[in-house]
């Protein structure tokens, strides 16, 4: 017996997002809607895409110094309730038990600030309205060449700013310095904060013999 998905009706399984501008330009019948445009769409969309899935595995870290720290009772219910809140709130968590723990040296505040750094990038990345536009005004008809560039926006300042392939190439990668920094500052954490009562261990951070 066969099964036939209704849903899939259309024998094109391609289908492209445009940006406003190129659609002005097409319907002034300035230029063809611009393909090229599709094809860098779709590679600055995938990169930025997976620098907000490369800052996830910060999570399970962060989780895990916070269980640590606060060393709750019900080790539990107190996870159930972590793992509903978003990463910036976990980050300010981490820092407020940091602080009631005495482990705000130099070395406890560049992580924080690291931390909330990646965070406001995800956001940014994640949320973020991505556009084409040019590099300075263009008035029409078109008489010259001129550049474009691709930028976010911010969808609660508004402000925009220029995303490239090599910033997205770098932001990558600062999550991947970071995690390595909050495994080194596991070490010196474990051997200066009170030891805990309850914290059995997490996915990373397992108690010393």
């Amino acid at each position: 017996m066969s099964l036939d998905n209704l849903s899939f009706d259309d024998p094109d399984d391609e289908l492209n997002v445009f940006s406003a501008y190129d659609l002005v330009l097409s319907y002034r019948d300035i230029t063809d809607l611009d393909w090229g445009e599709v094809a860098e769409r779709r590679l600055i969309e995938q990169r930025r895409g997976l620098v907000v899935l490369q800052a996830t595995v910060l999570e399970d870290l962060i989780d895990d110094f916070i269980m640590y720290l606060a060393d709750a009772p019900d080790q539990n219910a107190y996870y159930e309730k972590l793992v509903k809140k978003t990463m910036g709130p976990r980050v300010e968590k981490l820092e407020d038990l940091m602080k009631e723990k005495g482990l705000n040296d130099a070395r406890g505040k560049e992580l924080i600030e690291r931390l909330k750094r990646i965070v406001e990038r995800r956001n940014l990345l994640a949320h973020g309205i991505l556009q084409l536009q040019p590099v300075e005004n263009v008035k029409l008809p078109l008489k010259k060449a001129f550049e474009l560039e691709w930028v976010i926006v911010d969808r609660r300042s508004g402000v925009s700013q220029r995303l490239s392939m090599l910033q997205l190439r770098k932001d990558f990668y600062e999550v991947i310095d970071c995690f390595y920094l909050m495994l080194s500052y596991m070490d010196h954490m474990l051997k200066i904060a009170p030891k805990p009562k309850h914290f059995k261990g997490g996915m990373y951070l397992t108690l010393p013999d």
